[in-house]
């Protein structure tokens, strides 16, 4: 992850978490230190690190909701509109769920999305025949 424009301190961490990169305990350690840093700059940093499967990408959400809170769900928001990975998409809707989000709360207790998408069209046709 890239590292120039970020604040010494957190350039510090980031470079921290990637040579972790393949020994989980340091790397989520060292996620838990920059979600505590509470800079700003450091949640796309966290969205990134919400790419991996498993404790990591977990990690980076529960950092972005403790360290962060509603002040990472906009950028969660654009997560889930622009990313193309699956894991990072999961992660941002347990965050903005996390966070209140309704649409977001659903999604997470869904067993398919698409049942969701199928519910709201069939309320709406239901909706338009005064049923």
């Amino acid at each position: 992850m890239k590292t120039m424009n970020l604040k010494p301190e957190l350039q510090k961490l980031v470079r921290r978490a990637n040579r972790f990169s393949n020994r989980r305990d340091d790397t989520v350690a060292a996620i838990r230190e920059i979600a505590a840093t509470g800079d700003p700059d450091a949640i796309p940093v966290l969205a990134r690190w919400m790419r991996c499967p498993g404790i990591e990408g977990r990690e980076a959400a529960l950092g972005l909701v403790r360290g962060f809170g509603q002040l990472a769900a906009e950028p969660m928001r654009r997560v889930v509109a622009k990313s193309m990975d699956e894991d990072q998409i999961r992660n941002a809707y347990l965050v903005l769920a996390a966070l209140g989000d309704a649409y977001a709360m659903r999604g997470v207790l869904a067993h398919c999305w698409a049942d969701l998408d199928e519910e709201d069209a069939i309320a709406a046709a239901m909706a338009k025949v005064g049923a």
